[in-house]
């Protein structure tokens, strides 16, 4: 099988070029998907590239999501704009040289005219920008954060829906087999050649299985709704997942050392997301020793006949004098702020790392079991499934004998199966710890 890359490494740009062209994609998905309804598709059968893709495309959160880094670039432009100008105008409301005349603006009326415009100083503009495209970085960070963690459910999901139906087969091939032998069983009790005790063991262990069957039913319903969920497909589908489970034996003579995975852990969104965090609050901090400047207004008026003499124009300067206000108290709080991100961003950091190796070490023990687990089970299966009951048949082994084999063989082969899911899991989980593809398949 071809490599796959997670989706999850793609880079910023490319988020935000391909996002366009997802949002057409998914108005079209709605369209269809009504249509699709209409047509009660029962199956569908999807390698785990082709989930990637339709994961990326088609995932309600992750389009919803997306509009906060569209939302952070809009507050960055709103920042670079200037304050609007005040322009006031009044009017004599009586004009008492003109009979009490309302609204008059003949020339014996009196009109003003002022306009005013504030001028940010210290640099609070270009310190406004500065915060609004740091945190709009951060919104960038935070989604692919989301593709990282909703990309490891959907392995999870899609892993733990194969291997249910793998297991559901199990129980689909031994449940036939019995029932045939209980057929089989049943005509020899009428003829007296098997005691009716022994055929109702023989029952109670179809029975059994049959439970056992739906409890793994039941898991597949679940984790099918939930890897519907994840690709936006409908409740309805039912989805067949195919994995190449001779890859595992690749990845157990893979030597990995933990060192050259542990040293790219700064990639990770979220460490990136406390990073960039850190420079937020220090860009805050500067602001807010800006913001204890005052702003200076500029303003011009014209005043036709109410001042000391008619047609007076004046221009003029205003700022707050910071005689009690020096925003003292913000200044103080982004102080400490700085000191809290620098906290949290080392708090990240060291979890980042403990949760790599955890999960490093949970892989290391997942291959260990893989390898010392006997394989020639699953391939004999049915050879040994049909050797045991031609031998119960003839009578060459007794119930006891026979129960307890085909027991056995059953629970091995669902063993075999939760470790070699496992494996699989637990390479997930170090992609997602590390933040990259370590394991591609």
């Amino acid at each position: 099988m071809k490599k796959v890359i997670l989706i999850y490494n793609i880079t910023l740009p490319q988020v935000l070029n391909c996002f366009m062209k997802r949002y057409i994609f998914f108005c079209v998905v709605l369209f269809s998907g009504y249509h699709l309804a209409s047509q009660n598709i029962s199956k569908c059968v999807l390698n785990i590239a082709e989930a990637d893709s339709i994961f990326l495309h088609r995932n309600a959160c992750l389009l919803a999501k997306h509009y906060d880094i569209h939302i952070a670039q809009a507050q960055v432009l709103q920042t670079r704009l200037f304050d609007n100008p005040v322009i006031s105008f009044d009017e004599n409301l009586i004009n008492r040289d003109n009979h009490n005349r309302l609204l008059d603006f003949g020339p014996t009326s009196e009109q003003a005219v002022d306009i005013e415009q504030e001028i940010s100083l210290a640099g609070k503009r270009n310190k406004r920008v500065l915060l609004a495209k740091v945190n709009a970085e951060m919104a960038q960070y935070q989604y692919l954060d989301l593709i990282r963690t909703l990309h490891t459910e959907l392995r999870t999901q899609y892993i733990k829906t194969y291997f249910d139906l793998r297991k559901s087969k199990v129980y689909d091939e031994e449940i036939q087999s019995l029932s045939k032998l209980v057929k089989v069983m049943s005509a020899q009790a009428d003829k007296g050649n098997l005691s009716q005790m022994e055929l109702v063991r023989l029952k109670a262990e179809l029975l059994s299985l049959k439970k056992e069957k739906n409890d793994i039913d039941n898991a597949w319903v679940n984790d099918s709704k939930a890897l519907n969920l994840l690709l936006g497909f409908l409740p309805n589908t039912n989805i067949e997942p195919m994995l190449d489970e001779s890859l595992l034996e690749q990845v157990a003579a893979k030597q990995i050392d933990f060192a050259s995975i542990d040293s790219t852990v700064n990639e990770r969104p979220d460490v990136k997301t406390a990073i960039a965090n850190i420079d937020a609050s220090r860009i805050n901090l500067r602001l807010q020793k800006a913001m204890a400047a005052p702003n200076l207004t500029i303003k011009g008026s014209y005043d036709r006949r109410g001042s000391a003499f008619n047609n007076y124009f004046s221009v003029g300067v205003g700022v707050a004098i910071p005689l009690f206000d020096r925003n003292q108290g913000n200044i103080k709080a982004a102080k400490y702020s700085v000191q809290q991100s620098v906290s949290e961003n080392d708090a990240a950091l060291m979890k980042a790392h403990s949760e790599l190796y955890e999960a490093f070490q949970e892989y290391k023990n997942a291959v260990a079991m893989m390898q010392s687990a006997e394989t020639s089970v699953e391939k004999d299966f049915d050879k040994l499934l049909s050797g045991l009951i031609s031998n119960f048949s003839k009578r060459n082994i007794n119930m006891v004998e026979f129960l307890d084999y085909y027991e056995s063989y059953k629970n091995t082969r669902l063993q075999l199966y939760d470790i070699h899911q496992d494996v699989f899991l637990k390479m997930e989980n170090v992609n997602a710890m590390a933040g990259r593809t370590i394991f591609g398949y």
